[in-house]
């Protein structure tokens, strides 16, 4: 078959161009090939678009100011022992993050920083060694001011890029000199020059001995220089407006904000998290401080399996004191616990606090019911065991009342971790509706419900794309907690394990209970008992009255203040009474007093005195001022039951003490009889009295001093010492006698 060919004319002026017109069925053919091949071209792309891409190796290191020498050469060779671990990258764009972490604590941190350590830091820096690597400055703050200043800066200045938080500053570098020599400026300017983090001008400034510094705009750019700088330009035509930086011998000092405006830094970064989604890097690799060459004293303790607050009370102090030795790292281990939610905030918020004073380490073996997952999360490092998890299994979710109360800490501890408050959350809450989100740029992921998503910035927010529901009532496991950025990525399965990736002086010490603490926890434990607390109150109370209705200081004073002494103390090692309930008590006590001695009647300070002591009492039985959920109510209604049954047993011992006792036969065993009546006497006369003032009987008089329950009346032109059944007579009140036996004379105000 001879094959047909078709041609197309198409017109032209005078010639033609012949062109073969092929079948439709052709065509389609190579239709179909075409896309066919371009798809299986694209394929690549798209996968990449799709696939996660490989985290970017990440370290941090601490550098704690001021820098001195030896601390300086510690820290490059600690560099070194990172970046040998750390992988070669084909582009640069991919080259892995080494961030330092300068120490700052206030306005003056760096000061005092040793010159040639600071200066064989950043030759280290900016040298050839580093080249694969990408180092990053970062300034931190907390929740006040802070500065990097010295010749610190001259470290922060070498790296590739610097970071800062919203409230940290950087300059003032010739802070520790008085003037500045010339091969100092040399060395600034040399290293400047070598690394162009910072323009030379500005740079030189911080040092603050040469001339005033200038932002200069120019035809083709803006830019830092000198005054002379600037009028050469001038004189060349090249400027079109400039502003004042720093005056002619003032040292530079930039805040974040301005280093954001004259576009010296990208944006300013808040925690680690941030940091680590900045850099494409994952969120674990920069949630602690990197262990290369750091030894560490450690203590390690096992949870039980219920932990309550006398648990936690005990632990806390048990870690404060370790501290105030030698140690600087806490491991614990979180097996199968459960317990008290609001003694596990507690703990965890302790944990939080910790920061820079010790590297907190969780190994999570088992399940974590509640709260105490989030106690794990507030550790600095978080390894998983094969088994474990955090939040899993059947419980009771909290009211929401209780989630309200719970919010404030567990905001307060992801604060201080740099974690979700979210993910805290959805630990304690299986209910919470929470979404993983993965960020466009880094392909990261975050666990977040919507009120702490409507919560990021609006530029923030584009960047992450909202993906599937997570139950979190199935708990948090290993690969979850590892995707999500607050697990570390090894899963340990024994506790060996754990400790095999931190160097150590010595095995770490296990934190256990002496005997005498124990015998001290159970005495404890025993006088918090609602029973043995309203009878060391109702005790003190009464040793207190008769203290009181007797002269001088004796032994019901004595055994009164011993009995408040354990009433405080058992609940102060509960984790309930803190030196704010012992000192309102006292306080109370004190205004009391001025009530009585001081001030005449009874006005405000004596009912301010006896609100502030019952205050104290109730307080010192809960762990909390206002109750917000039914867990705090019903521990309030146990803490006022032994002040209501002491009150009330007060009220009926005085009764008893008065009107009952004194008629009991067993009672006039114990008691003498009052004197025998002058009548009732066989010759008329009582001849045990030293003194008979019963002609007194019905008398008036006034009172010459203050009778609380005892003074001095006169009466009948005549002062005689004189009592009353407890109430308080001011002076110059009138009187009236009301019983007189032998020299015992009661009076009562009229």
């Amino acid at each position: 078959m001879t094959k047909k060919t078709m041609y197309a004319k198409l017109p032209s002026n005078n010639s033609c161009i012949v062109m073969p017109v092929q079948s439709p069925f052709v065509m389609l053919i190579k239709a179909t090939l075409a896309i066919l091949v371009l798809t299986i071209a694209a394929m690549p792309l798209i996968a990449q678009e799709d696939e996660t891409d490989p985290d970017r190796t990440g370290r941090l290191l601490k550098v704690d100011l001021p820098l001195t020498g030896p601390a300086a050469n510690r820290i490059v060779q600690q560099i070194r022992d990172v970046a040998s671990q750390m992988p070669a990258a084909v582009r640069a764009e991919d080259r892995s993050v080494l961030v330092l972490e300068f120490d700052v604590q206030n306005m003056t941190s760096g000061q005092g920083s040793d010159l040639g350590g600071c200066i064989s830091l950043a030759e280290f820096l900016s040298g050839p060694e580093l080249k694969s690597i990408r180092t990053v400055a970062w300034i931190p703050a907390n929740d006040s001011p802070t500065a990097l200043v010295g010749h610190a800066v001259l470290a922060a200045v070498s790296c590739n890029e610097i970071v800062m938080a919203e409230q940290a500053s950087i300059g003032n570098a010739g802070i520790d000199l008085e003037t500045v020599p010339q091969y100092v400026e040399e060395i600034y300017e040399g290293i400047a020059e070598k690394r162009l983090t910072l323009p030379v001008p500005l740079v030189q400034s911080m040092l603050g001995s040469g001339e005033q510094l200038e932002r200069i705009t120019t035809n083709n750019q803006t830019i830092f220089a000198t005054q002379s700088q600037r009028e050469k330009l001038q004189a060349d035509g090249e400027v079109n407006e400039f502003t004042l930086v720093t005056g002619a011998g003032e040292a530079t000092m930039l805040s974040s904000q301005q280093m954001q405006d004259f576009r010296l830094i990208r944006n300013r970064t808040s925690s680690r998290a941030d940091l680590a989604r900045q850099f494409n890097v994952a969120v674990t690799q920069l949630a602690s401080t990197a262990d290369a060459g750091r030894v560490y004293n450690a203590v390690q303790y096992k949870l039980p399996s219920t932990l309550d607050s006398g648990e936690v009370s005990w632990l806390t102090r048990a870690i404060d004191r370790k501290l105030l030795g030698k140690a600087d790292m806490v491991v614990l281990e979180f097996g199968d616990v459960g317990g008290s939610n609001s003694a596990a905030l507690r703990l965890a918020e302790h944990l939080a606090n910790l920061g820079s004073k010790a590297k907190t380490v969780a190994w999570v073996s088992g399940n974590c019911e509640g709260a105490i997952g989030v106690a794990a999360l507030a550790c600095d490092d978080v390894i998983f065991g094969p088994q474990g998890q955090l939040g899993a299994g059947e419980r009771t979710p909290p009211t929401p009342a209780e989630l309200e109360s719970y919010e404030i800490t567990i905001r307060s501890v992801a604060q201080k971790t740099d974690r979700d408050w979210s993910t805290l959350m959805g630990v304690l809450n299986p209910r919470m509706a929470i979404r993983k989100y993965r960020n466009i740029n880094s392909n990261a992921l975050r666990l977040m419900g919507k009120a702490e998503f409507d919560e990021l910035p609006e530029l923030e927010a584009s960047q992450w794309l909202a993906m599937e529901k997570v139950d979190i009532g199935e708990g948090i496991d290993a690969d979850l907690a590892q995707d999500i950025g607050v697990a570390q990525e090894q899963v340990a399965a024994s506790m060996d394990v754990v400790k095999s990736r931190y160097q150590f002086e010595a095995e770490p010490e296990s934190l256990e209970p002496s005997t005498t603490e124990l015998w001290l926890e159970e005495f404890a434990v025993f006088l918090t008992n609602p029973v043995i607390s309203m009878m060391l109150v109702f005790g003190a109370f009464i040793c207190f009255m008769n203290e009181l209705s007797a002269p001088g200081l004796g032994g019901f004073g004595f055994l009164g203040v011993l009995l408040l002494t354990a009433f405080f103390w058992s609940h102060h090692l509960e984790g309930n009474a803190d030196w704010f309930e012992i000192l309102l008590f006292v306080v109370g006590l004190i205004f009391i007093g001025i009530e009585l001695f001081v001030v005449p009647g009874f006005g405000v300070f004596g009912i301010g005195g006896i609100l502030m002591v019952i205050a104290s009492l109730i307080l010192a039985g809960q762990d909390f001022i206002v109750p917000s959920n039914d867990e705090q109510f019903e521990k309030l209604a146990w803490s006022m039951l032994p002040i209501l049954g002491a009150f009330f047993g007060v009220i009926v011992g005085g009764i008893l003490l008065q009107k009952v006792f004194p008629n009991s036969p067993l009672f006039k065993r114990l008691a003498l009889e009052p004197p025998v009546p002058r009548e009732a006497s066989v010759d008329g006369v009582d001849r045990e009295a030293v003194a008979d003032w019963s002609h007194l009987q019905g008398r008036k008089g006034e009172a010459v001093t203050r009778i609380m329950p005892s003074g001095k009346a006169r009466i009948d032109g005549r002062v005689y010492d004189v009592i009353t059944r407890g109430d308080v007579v001011d002076k110059g009140d009138p009187i009236e006698v009301v019983e007189a036996i032998a020299n015992r004379v009661v009076v009562r105000k009229i």
